[in-house]
């Protein structure tokens, strides 16, 4: 199977009916739309999630299609449900509903033991960074490349590679306690790309930095979205927001308010 697959872009779907424990079920499943259309990134198709501490969904009724390639933003106030949407993608949390595809597989679905297999297709970067303090840049890096299997020849090639590409190839034997919180946003952005992934999912990747040192993370985001990796990222940042009119995902109480292609945050 190639790369580019024939799939469905649009809403339209069909509807099967199979046996399951002595119950019918219906399962939904996307058909192809468009003759020679691209299979989209992620789909996310009326998923809602309440937590059994809250009463209250968290997320209600969300929907929404990313195109490979595409940067988004995720935004809204505190308690929003941008969080949420982050940790399903993730597969940290499941839905209470609804579907979520990656790649064109529906990750609701998969079996424990498949997980690293979907996680291997998202890079992740933290607003905390979540280095590992007693390895240096290079193994923290490389720590990425060990869990898939990677060979030592392999991660020496690579290595050296993500971290030129994020500006830190010089401090490779330096210790996250010796480098600033700039710098380790650096390291924590060239373990998330790699292995080279399909999506980078960024959670307030800018929080705890300084106006200089996030613009320039901003700035190597979106380098990396226009060599073609899809990014989402979810922030509080309005300035960086207005200032890169990429698509913007409004979220308040739950639910999708806004989705501009070429959007803004207004608190």
């Amino acid at each position: 199977m190639s790369a580019i697959e024939k799939v469905m872009e649009g809403k339209d779907y069909k509807q099967k009916l199979s046996l399951d424990k002595e119950k019918t079920v219906i399962v939904r499943e996307l058909v192809h739309n468009h003759e020679g259309g691209v299979r989209p990134a992620l789909v996310m198709d009326r998923v809602s999630k309440t937590y059994k501490s809250n009463a209250s969904p968290a997320i209600t009724d969300i929907s929404f299609k990313v195109q490979r390639g595409e940067f988004v933003f995720i935004v809204g106030p505190s308690g929003s449900g941008k969080s949420t949407i982050l940790r399903l993608l993730m597969k940290e949390i499941e839905p209470s509903s609804g579907n979520i595809l990656v790649d064109g597989k529906d990750i609701t679905k998969l079996k424990h033991y498949q997980v690293p297999y979907l996680r291997r297709k998202l890079g992740i970067v933290f607003q905390d960074f979540r280095l590992l303090k007693n390895q240096n840049v290079f193994d923290n890096v490389a720590f990425a490349q060990r869990v898939i299997g990677a060979d030592t020849k392999t991660i020496k090639r690579r290595v050296p590679s993500v971290l030129s590409i994020v500006g830190i190839l010089e401090k490779h034997q330096k210790f996250p306690r010796q480098l600033s919180g700039g710098e380790q946003q650096r390291v924590a952005l060239a373990r998330a790309i790699v292995n080279d992934p399909m999506i980078l999912l960024c959670d307030e990747p800018t929080g705890n930095l300084d106006p200089k040192n996030s613009w320039e993370i901003m700035a190597l985001l979106d380098e990396i979205n226009q060599k073609g990796t899809t990014v989402i990222v979810v922030t509080h940042n309005m300035d960086v927001v207005n200032a890169m009119h990429k698509r913007v995902i409004t979220l308040n109480k739950g639910i999708i308010v806004e989705d501009e292609k070429e959007g803004e945050y207004h608190e």
